[in-house]
């Protein structure tokens, strides 16, 4: 399922909202200061971040706690974004593991809003299985593996590698809600050539 008119549940569901305007973006563009921040619980306070989580609202999405806050560039023209810790590598499609819960409780996990600030698109990339499906493809293939997230992921694209990644465009302004607890994914940057900025938001968010 890769489109549906109605909200997907939250714990599994990736959505696309629209949620700054052009002149809120240039907003943006023009306050450097925010990007100067690296320290998550100082982004919260910033005045602009709480703007724009009241304008969560407006997008038929409910912020019911919010845990951190991450402002960010992608560099240009890599093929995945996250980095190794304390190593010069990418990591490529993972599941975040914030939140420390086994597979069987990722359905109360926390949610991520992704925000391009601009100036060009960005892209989410994302296999449409959760880790429950992806353990449940790996059995009916009798390949037994540990039930933790990591170990789930790797066996599934080793296991299914012509299995079909899907890359979501996000314009300017756009941003995405998605379960990155409970789905591999990751962000990319091909083909772009220039910098861009983002601000993601760690929390639990369902849609209206």
């Amino acid at each position: 399922m890769l489109w549906s008119t109605t909200a997907p549940q939250a714990h599994r569901g990736v959505g696309v909202v629209r949620l700054l305007g052009p002149q809120l973006v240039r907003l943006f563009a023009e306050r450097s200061d925010i990007f100067d921040r690296t320290d998550d619980a100082d982004t919260l306070k910033h005045p602009l971040i709480e703007l724009l989580l009241d304008s969560i609202g407006n997008v038929g999405l409910i912020a019911k706690h919010v845990l951190s806050a991450r402002i960010g560039h992608d560099q240009p023209g890599c093929i995945t974004m996250t980095k190794a810790v304390d190593q010069d590598a990418r990591i490529g499609l993972h599941i975040d593991r914030w939140d420390r819960l086994s597979v069987d409780e990722l359905d109360q996990s926390s949610n991520r809003i992704s925000i391009n600030l601009g100036p060009v698109d960005r892209h989410f990339i994302f296999l449409n299985q959760t880790a429950s499906g992806m353990a449940a493809m790996l059995e009916r293939a009798n390949l037994h593996v540990a039930p933790d997230v990591g170990a789930i992921g790797a066996a599934f694209m080793l296991a299914f590698p012509e299995y079909p990644v899907v890359r979501l465009r996000l314009r300017p302004g756009e941003a995405y809600v998605a379960p990155t607890e409970n789905i591999l994914h990751d962000g990319s940057s091909a083909g772009v050539l220039e910098t861009n900025r983002y601000l993601s938001i760690r929390g639990r968010f369902a849609f209206m």
